[in-house]
């Protein structure tokens, strides 16, 4: 298995979509909500069916689903050809991202500035603020806590405290040795004042004492300020992916 297909089935396990259907190596994954990689088809594996065959049908499915048909692809090799297809039938690029990654081990100490509350299950505390700093609405809150409970592999979700108030949050999925870092949010009244450099170090001290050797995460590569944050924390980039829509209003 190579490194691109190893961090795409971690990051496929640590966010399970609500429907899955395996067609000739791709997987199709539907979810209720709008994050794009539970909308989307994953091309894991190589096929043997006519690429435009595959394609076809794929849309084919997704519009049934009254849904965009979103092809997600990496900047692996095996992607170049089908991405290249993808824009000739009208597929428009959408969320160009990085996967990030750093080995686990020496971690710069925590200062004693903030503290973090750490909790294995999804808690009313950790929905009621990562509401009120706008990761989500009262609507797609419900979803996310849906999607949570599929989630077969340890979790933690982690509120950053600073003046008795919570100023950021995150969950982590473990799989593997390998700690996946998801929905990552700052205040937005309490940004740029170094919480989401805290926030970072108690989740890779957590991950350490866990036994985890590896971290990684997915930041939006229009993301200068997150991007230069993971830089100074000593995450480097593995690779990048992007997805190919097409609204069914399109066909």
């Amino acid at each position: 298995m190579n490194q691109i297909t190893l961090f795409e089935e971690l990051s496929l396990n640590a966010f399970p979509a609500f429907y899955t259907l395996s067609y000739d190596g791709w997987m199709l994954r539907s979810y209720d909500g709008q994050a794009r990689r539970a909308n989307s088809i994953q091309m894991l594996y190589p096929g043997s069916l006519p690429l435009p065959e595959k394609v076809a049908y794929c849309r084919d499915v997704y519009n049934a689903l009254q849904k965009r048909t979103v092809f997600k692809l990496t900047s692996d090799p095996a992607h170049q050809k089908t991405d290249a297809y993808l824009e000739t039938q009208g597929y428009a690029l959408d969320a160009p991202t990085q996967m990030l990654s750093r080995p686990i081990h020496d971690v710069p100490p925590l200062d004693g500035q903030t503290w973090a509350a750490m909790d294995s299950f999804l808690t009313p505390a950790w929905m009621e603020d990562t509401i009120r700093m706008g990761l989500f609405s009262e609507q797609t809150a419900m979803t996310f806590a849906r999607q949570q409970s599929l989630i077969t592999l340890p979790c933690s979700y982690i509120r950053l405290i600073a003046g008795g108030q919570t100023v950021g949050a995150a969950m982590v999925v473990l799989e593997r040795g390998y700690m996946g870092i998801y929905d990552v949010i700052v205040a937005p009244s309490r940004r740029r004042q170094g919480f989401g450099h805290q926030l970072l170090l108690h989740l890779l001290n957590w991950g350490a004492a866990e036994g985890a050797h590896t971290a990684y995460l997915q930041v939006m590569a229009s993301n200068a300020a997150a991007r230069a944050l993971y830089a100074r924390l000593g995450f480097t980039h593995l690779y990048d992916y992007w997805y190919r829509q097409l609204e069914p209003s399109s066909l």
